[in-house]
């Protein structure tokens, strides 16, 4: 066997056997002396069970030769969690503190790597993370074993908060979400935040016509007809006082 024991793998593993090898071998993998369950002839063998382990092997002629044993030890699998299940509300400007919890496996617990919507964040390496901005969060760990495991994902949503303007009048700052984009036959528009008064929506095409335009004295979720636009690129303006709130969209049908 090239390997050399012990080998430890993790949770169920696999972990990897190989011997030499020629064309005319024929192979037989033993676990405590007795045939492995699996897949035999070949010179890998795939192991998830721990054990000791030999290869036997025959040649052309009928000869046999048993390697020595090797030993291969399973580790148990670390499970990773976040100390907060999502969604996760909080207000714009503030921030949410997340931590790794760490059960079984073997300590110490080497490294953390940290991620939003599974793209790595580089230099998030503690178990620890401070978030600013929405999105869903998970951690990786790694035990002393080498054994890994990815927590689920926690989703962060920051919205608008009450706070007081100069006159300590209560305000709140306008946010607003439409989807989809790129769009083809209608869009949906919400506002979070905001006030009560009345709400004006335009949208303009790429040379600045206004294509659409109406307003509601008290705004809900709000639908837009678009069947009839050309392909191409849009403005959408929703102005509420003296609050405008602008965002590019795309028709492509």
């Amino acid at each position: 066997i090239n390997e050399v024991g012990p080998i430890e793998i993790c949770g169920q593993g696999p972990g990897v056997l190989t011997c030499n090898t020629s064309n005319d071998f024929n192979y037989q993998w033993l676990r405590y002396g007795l045939p492995a369950p699996g897949m035999n002839n070949d010179s890998v063998y795939y192991v998830t069970k721990r054990g000791n382990y030999k290869i036997r092997i025959t040649n052309a002629g009928g000869c046999t030769s048993t390697s020595s044993k090797i030993v291969l030890r399973k580790n148990q699998k670390p499970k990773a969690e976040l100390d907060l299940t999502g969604p996760i509300f909080s207000c714009i400007g503030d921030s949410v503190v997340l931590k790794a919890q760490v059960s079984r496996g073997t300590q110490p617990y080497t490294s953390y790597q940290w991620s939003r919507y599974n793209k790595v964040l580089v230099g998030e390496t503690l178990d620890s993370l401070v978030v600013t901005s929405k999105g869903g969060y998970s951690v990786r760990i790694y035990d002393s074993k080498g054994c890994t495991d990815k927590s689920p994902r926690t989703v962060t949503e920051f919205v608008a908060c009450p706070r007081l303007a100069s006159d300590n009048t209560e305000v709140i700052d306008l946010i607003m979400n439409v989807r989809p984009n790129p769009f083809t036959n209608s869009i949906k528009v919400n506002l979070i935040g905001g006030s009560t008064s009345a709400i004006s929506i335009r949208m303009l095409d790429a040379i600045g016509r206004v294509v659409y335009n109406d307003s509601k004295p008290v705004f809900s979720d709000y639908e837009i007809n678009t069947a009839n636009f050309n392909n191409g690129l849009y403005i959408l303006e929703v102005v509420q006082g003296e609050k405008l709130e602008r965002i590019k969209l795309v028709k492509n049908q």
